[in-house]
Order: structure tokens, then C-alpha cells, then sequence
């Protein structure tokens, strides 16, 4: 490698950083702070080098076959403006694993490491800063929707969720692997769990909250020396999140509301005014995707460019157009996968997990798992492939982690 490559090389780690960093803030920013990542991974880059790399991971290679499908997706949509808008805005499940998994792999073992701490350490920074923000709001400002979870994040609070749930988890990991004293690293665990426990409380986000309590859960399963320690700190976990549920009144509120009207699930079509919560919306969009899905024989999907559409007649055909639900994804990517491209699309994101899964538990890479964890839990909840936030956040640190695994690879030489 030549020097100018070596010295564009030491910045690659940094620029990942900064994309990660402009994660947090809006889609312009994100944009370019992305943009900078992959104009400083190409001047490291030659084609022998890609080439060679993207043999190496099977995973990576799924990622960038799961876009092609969305492709020839467009060969049957009938909306061929929106098709062209799915694939300009999904583009970056091509263009990252293609051009910055290669640069990642260049990087020393102990660059990787300390990218993840970075990493870790910019996603629990960031929710300081919101709190600090939070505080003068409501103290200096008076302002009485400063805690509100609308209001609280510079970005949706759900795409933040999955931010500070996943950095927290690779923080804690990638810590635990720098502590050696163990009464020290009992201390420091314990506090940024607490930490990390009372901010997602307080971003009020149910699935973020039982994600990295389980997260967690497993972190102390795989870290703690036996296990009587492992089932006192679980119950210590346990009883942190409830106590801090109890103590906030906002988030507590939303986790009552979710036994409220789930006799709606009961009805096909809504005849009379229906009060919606978080929880039986989200069932209610499922059960109505699901029945017209299954009425439809809609093997192959929609087409990349029809799902919304044809999500928009369920809806209505379902009477939810009438309390204004048009144009809402299903909340659940995998639903919003298979609406889209039908079986092949579903079971290609489905080979991405359990292939990737799969490989970075013989390579002892927890990282991954983590990330994976808390990815497949947000699925479920949220359509986290169908946003900017979301498929940026997913195709840059599934890259990232999946370069700590040596599937088939050596380093390669990019002189």
C-alpha cells in the first residue's frame, strides 16, 4: 500500500465515527457525513481488493443480493416512480458493504476494537447531551414537552432507541474486554447498565427497554463467573427496570396502555370510533396485512414499488383510512419485506440473520450478536428497512461488525 493510502487508511476508523455521529442528527447531515466515509474508503480502495473481500463474507454478499432483489422487484410494480424511490433510498444496502466492508478489513485488529469503544462511547455521550438538553429545557425554558418522547430526541425516538440500545451493548462489551481487575470492572458494568437502563426509561421506548434488558440478561450470562451470580444479577436487572418504570410516570403510562382495546384484534373491519394504542395499532396493521396477503396469494409480493400502495387499499378496505391511517408502513419489516417481494425477499433477509448469526458465534464475536439482537427485536416492532435512519444504521454496522470475523479471509494487500 502506498503512503497516501496508509494515511487516508488512519482516517477511515474516524469517518466511520462521524457517519455513526451523523446518525443522530437529521437526513442531510447523515447523508453527508456518509458521503465523506465513502469518499475516504475509495482513495483506499482498488478493484483487487474489493473483489477479494467480498469473497470472504457470504453474509455481506446476501446484504448486497437482498438490494438486487428490489431490482427485478421493479420489473413487476406498477409504481415505477415510487420503485425508483425505494431503490435510490435502499441504495446504501449496496454501496456500504461493497466499498466499506473492504476498508474495514484493512484496518488492524486493535483499530476494530477501539472503532467499537467509539462507537459505544459517542451513542452514550449523545444520550448526556439529550438529557443536559432535556433539563434546560424544562428548568430555563419551562417547557412541559421537553421529556415528552416526541419531543426528547433530535431524531424519532425509535430510530434513536435502536442507536442507544445496540451502542450500549457493544459499549459494555467491548469495556468489559478492557477491565481486567474484577472488582473494578464489577463497578464500572454496573453503573453504565444503570446508566444505559435509566436513559432508555426515560426515551420511553418499550421495545428498546426489554431489548436491552435482555441484552443485558445475556451479556451477564456470557461474562459472570457462575452461575449464582448470573441469577442475582438477572433479579437485580429485573427489579432495576421495574423501579425505574414505576418512577417514571410517562413510560409507565405507555406500558399500562398496552392492555387497553385489544378486542379491536377481534373485529375485520372497524365499524365504530375505536381508541388506538401503540400496541393494538400495530397488531391491528399486521392482522389486516396479513389477511389480505393470504386472501391475495401474494407469492412474489407487490413489487418494490407497489407495497405502499397496495398496503394503502388494506387499510382501507379495513376502514382504517377513516382515522387517517394511509400511507403508514406496517410497522413489522419483516411483513413490510414480504408485502414487497414476496417469499424470496423474506427468506433472504432471513438467510442475512441466521448466516451472519451463525458465522459470528464461531468466530467468538459478540459484537455482532448484540447488534443482531437488538436489530431482529426492533424488526418486529418497527419497518426498519423502509427508513433513511434505519437503513443506514443497519447496513453500516452490520459492515462494521461483520469485518471483527475471518470467514474464509486473509488480510489483503491493496498495493
Amino acid at each position: 500500500m502506498s503512503p497516501f493510502k496508509e494515511k487516508i487508511l488512519r482516517w477511515v476508523p474516524w469517518t466511520i465515527c462521524l457517519a455513526y455521529a451523523g446518525l443522530f442528527f437529521d437526513v442531510l447531515v447523515s447523508n453527508i457525513t456518509l458521503a465523506i466515509l465513502l469518499i475516504c474508503c475509495l482513495l483506499v480502495l482498488n478493484l483487487k481488493t474489493i473483489r477479494e473481500s467480498l469473497k470472504s463474507n457470504r453474509a455481506i454478499q446476501l446484504i448486497i443480493l437482498f438490494y438486487l432483489l428490489h431490482i427485478v422487484g421493479v420489473l413487476y410494480s406498477q409504481n415505477f416512480d415510487n420503485a425508483l424511490f425505494v431503490l435510490e433510498k435502499k441504495a446504501v444496502l449496496l454501496i456500504v458493504p461493497l466499498f466499506v466492508f473492504p476498508a474495514i478489513q484493512l484496518l488492524s485488529t486493535k483499530e476494530k476494537s477501539n472503532l467499537i469503544f467509539n462507537i459505544g462511547a459517542l451513542t452514550l455521550i449523545s444520550a448526556l447531551v439529550l438529557l443536559v438538553r432535556g433539563l434546560l429545557k424544562e428548568f430555563i425554558l419551562s417547557d412541559n414537552l421537553a421529556f415528552d418522547k416526541d419531543h426528547y430526541t433530535s431524531i424519532h425516538y425509535v430510530f434513536y432507541s435502536i442507536y442507544f440500545s445496540a451502542g450500549s451493548l457493544l459499549f459494555l462489551q467491548s469495556v468489559s474486554e478492557r477491565i481486567k481487575a474484577p472488582v473494578k470492572k464489577i463497578v464500572v458494568i454496573s453503573a453504565l447498565a444503570l446508566y444505559s437502563l435509566g436513559m432508555l426509561v426515560i426515551i420511553s421506548s418499550k421495545t428498546g427497554i426489554g431489548a436491552y434488558a435482555l441484552g443485558l440478561t445475556y451479556f451477564l450470562y456470557k461474562n459472570l463467573p457462575s452461575r449464582r451470580m448470573f441469577y442475582i444479577s438477572s433479579a437485580g436487572v429485573l427489579l432495576c427496570v421495574v423501579l425505574f418504570i414505576m418512577a417514571y410516570p410517562r413510560t409507565l403510562d405507555r406500558f399500562l396502555d398496552m392492555r387497553h382495546n385489544l378486542s379491536i384484534l377481534k373485529e375485520d373491519k372497524l365499524t365504530e370510533y375505536e381508541t388506538f394504542t401503540g400496541l393494538n395499532l400495530r397488531l391491528f396493521f399486521w392482522k389486516t396485512a396479513i389477511t389480505e396477503v393470504w386472501n391475495d396469494k401474494l407469492v412474489f409480493g407487490a413489487g418494490t414499488g407497489d407495497g405502499q400502495d397496495y398496503l394503502n387499499q388494506a387499510y382501507t378496505s379495513h376502514h382504517l383510512d377513516q382515522y387517517g391511517y394511509l400511507n403508514f408502513d406496517p410497522h413489522n419489516q419483516w411483513f413490510a419485506t414480504f408485502i414487497q417481494l414476496g417469499f424470496p425477499g423474506l427468506i433472504l433477509l432471513l438467510m442475512i440473520f441466521i448466516y451472519a448469526i451463525k458465522i459470528s458465534n464461531r468466530n467468538l464475536n459478540p459484537y455482532f450478536i448484540y447488534f443482531a439482537w437488538i436489530t431482529l427485536c426492533f424488526s418486529l416492532s418497527e419497518s426498519i428497512l423502509e427508513s433513511n435512519k434505519g437503513i443506514v444504521f443497519f447496513a453500516l454496522m452490520m459492515t462494521v461488525l461483520l469485518a471483527f470475523n475471518k470467514e474464509d479471509s486473509t488480510s489483503f494487500d491493496n498495493s
